[in-house]
């Protein structure tokens, strides 16, 4: 393991390259801690939070053998302005019983791009979320709010929704040249009204 931090609070971490780990940096049981500045790179998952708080930023977090921000359990977590690309499985994965922010990423060449389970209701903004196999999977519960992204060229799915129950909001987005076509949108998800431009400020600042 890279650096494992427990039952602590206002930790930075700025300014590494982490890599050559089963997890790059695992968190856990602590409050305010802030990932920076940093490569976290060929690990086996980058970055695993459970029952934390934390801001993950400015970060490079790609060529992970499994995902980018792995296990996000019981956590209030804002991810943004990161370049989350080519993790074997997911760029952000499992992300349960969760809420927080993901802002201003690009979150591509991914299996998964974003992966919603159990009961989460992440807000998903501004971000540029292309070129995986499924750029948003939510399933089991989860309930995000998708607004102001470009999602497109992603091969299987733009965004899947698996749970029947829920009606996922994912308006004002960009789908690409064309309108959303419906088999790149899987589920009960609202994409209509969209925007016809890409949006400028996606991505990281």
């Amino acid at each position: 393991m890279g650096i494992y931090i427990t039952q602590s609070s206002n930790v930075i971490i700025e300014d590494n390259t982490i890599s050559d780990f089963n997890i790059g940096v695992h968190i856990q049981y602590s409050s305010d801690i802030t990932i920076e500045n940093s490569s976290i790179i060929e690990n086996g998952i980058g970055v695993a939070l459970y029952n934390s708080s934390s801001t993950i930023q400015y970060n490079n977090i790609s060529y992970n053998t499994c995902d980018g921000i792995g296990d996000v359990y019981y956590s209030n977590a804002t991810i943004r302005n990161n370049t989350i690309t080519y993790n074997n499985q997911s760029g952000i994965n499992n992300i349960l019983y969760s809420n927080g922010i993901i802002d201003n990423n690009t979150i591509s060449n991914n299996l998964y791009g974003i992966h919603c389970g159990i009961y989460s209701s992440p807000i998903i903004t501004y971000n540029n979320i292309t070129s995986n196999s499924i750029g948003i999977l939510s399933a089991d519960g989860s309930n995000a709010t998708i607004h102001w992204n470009n999602i497109h060229n992603n091969t299987i799915y733009n965004v899947s929704n698996t749970d029947s129950s829920i009606v996922l909001n994912a308006t004002y987005n960009y789908w690409g040249a064309d309108p959303p076509n419906p088999a790149g949108i899987n589920g009960n998800v609202i994409y209509d009204p969209w925007l016809a431009d890409p949006v400028e400020d996606a991505g990281p600042e």
